[in-house]
Formats: C-alpha cells, structure tokens, sequence
C-alpha cells in the first residue's frame, strides 16, 4: 500500500452506510479515483457537507487491484459557491463530470486536463453571462479532444483544404469540418452547422469576453448536443449524458414560464 498526499476535485458523492461516503474523484496524479471516505458525515468540525464539484486536498491510501480505496484527511479549498447556487451553471459543469468519469482510466496521470479542468470551474464561478458560459464549455470540450487526439481542426475545409471563413458543417465521422460547397447533402443538416461567429472564437486560443457573439437558448443547447455528441463518437460512449438531459429540462421549464408570464 502506499499513502499519497494530492489535490482533487469531487465529480460525485455516492452515500455509504450512516457516516460514510464513496467519492469519484479527479486528480492531477492520479486521474480518476473511488475512494470511501469512513466517518466523514459525523465530523463535527466539518461546516460544509463534502458535494460535487467541491476542490479538495487529501490522503488515498492506494492498493494494487482495488477498485475502492481508502481516502482521509480531506481539507476543502474551494466549493465554488457560485456554480452550487445557479441551476444552470451546475448543469453545464456537470457535463464536464460526466465526459470524465465515462472516458478517462483509473488511476493514469492527467496533469494537463485537471489543470484545465479547474481553470474551466474558476471561470465558471466568476463570470455570469449565458452565451460566455456555454462558449467556455464549449472550448472545454474542444480542448479535451485535442488532448485525446480527435480534436477538430476548425481552420480549413477537410475535404477541399480551403480555409474557412464562414458558417460550416461540422462532420463528427470524419473529425472536421466542411465548406458548405463540399459538405453533402446528407450532412446539409442545421444540427450540425457551426455559425461562422462561433468558428472564430473556437479557434482563438485567448477568449476575449468583450468580443463574444451572442446565441438565442436553442442555440446555445443545439450546439451543445453537437458538441457531446461528437466527443461521445470518438470515445465510443454509448449511454447518454443524464447531466445533459437535465439542461435540456432546464430549458424546457424555463421556456414554459417565459410563456407563462407573457400570456401564452
């Protein structure tokens, strides 16, 4: 057994037992980690209940061939109130959970996608407005493909070479996207087109919140289905994401009261 000191962020908290929890974590070390955490509900001296998305410091006490390991010492640096309290924000970070748990291997480093996983929540806490939020998801999703190895190349036309300069189809098989004189009919479909505002701020590699062009909601969640979509092809993930099925419910009920309120 060896004892190891490291940072994590909690991507789920399953109850165990009265006083206990097993936690699905996510360590720059260690990538994913399950760790049962005994006693952690009585602590008296614990103020904040441990929750998803919380960013913590810890013990894992590893053994070769365990699933489930023991996990202790576990000091809270940021539960990022901010996401905790807005519906919407918690259901976009959550996404970024789910890519995790179901694509990344126990326990092999992942020092560069914790790194910019954290920087995506320090974001997500501070800024506030709609169309930044889902872009900042959006490049996130981007930057883990590119770590993967499928990632998009946004600059030019994979069937022509030609750079593009507007609206085009993304093509999830082929891993890039099309002009619209190249794309087939098959593919000439609105669920697929990146807006030509987007292909800019995508491919930028500083996001600059002054210059971000704005979405109407169907929007905002068409290009988020597009964009799990394509990373769940490329890592063979066949069961759908609950996270985004409760943002799409999110929009749906807001929808509704919008309709409500002005007389529909």
């Amino acid at each position: 057994m060896s004892i190891n000191n490291t940072s994590a962020i909690i991507l789920n908290v399953t109850p165990y037992r009265e006083t206990s929890c097993i936690l699905k974590l996510f360590s720059p070390e260690y990538g994913l980690i399950t760790g049962i955490a005994k006693g952690v509900k009585k602590l008296k001296s614990r103020r904040e209940p441990l929750e998803r998305g919380f960013h913590i410091n810890l013990t894992v006490y590893l053994k070769n061939n365990r699933d489930i390991n023991t996990v202790s010492n576990i000091h809270i640096i940021d539960f990022f109130p901010g996401i905790r309290n807005n519906l919407q924000k918690t259901a976009i970070r959550d996404i970024t959970f789910e890519l995790i748990i179901t694509s990344i291997i126990n326990y092999n480093p992942q020092k560069e996608l914790y790194s910019i996983l954290l920087k995506f929540l320090s974001q997500l806490e501070q800024l506030s407005e709609i169309d930044i939020l889902y872009i900042l998801l959006w490049r996130f999703f981007l930057k883990f493909a590119d770590i993967s190895g499928f990632g998009p190349d946004f600059s030019q036309c994979i069937y022509c070479g030609t750079p593009v300069k507007e609206s085009s189809y993304l093509l999830i098989n082929k891993g890039g996207i099309s002009c619209r004189n190249c794309c087939k009919n098959d593919f000439r479909n609105s669920d697929f087109l990146i807006p030509e505002r987007l292909l800019y701020v995508l491919a930028s590699s500083i996001l600059q919140y002054d210059n971000i062009p704005a979405f109407g909601s169907a929007e905002l969640l068409r290009i988020t289905r597009l964009a799990v979509s394509y990373c769940r092809y490329h890592l063979d993930i066949h069961r759908e994401f609950k996270s985004l099925n409760f943002l799409e419910n999110l929009f749906l009920s807001e929808t509704n009261c919008t309709c409500l309120h002005i007389g529909f």
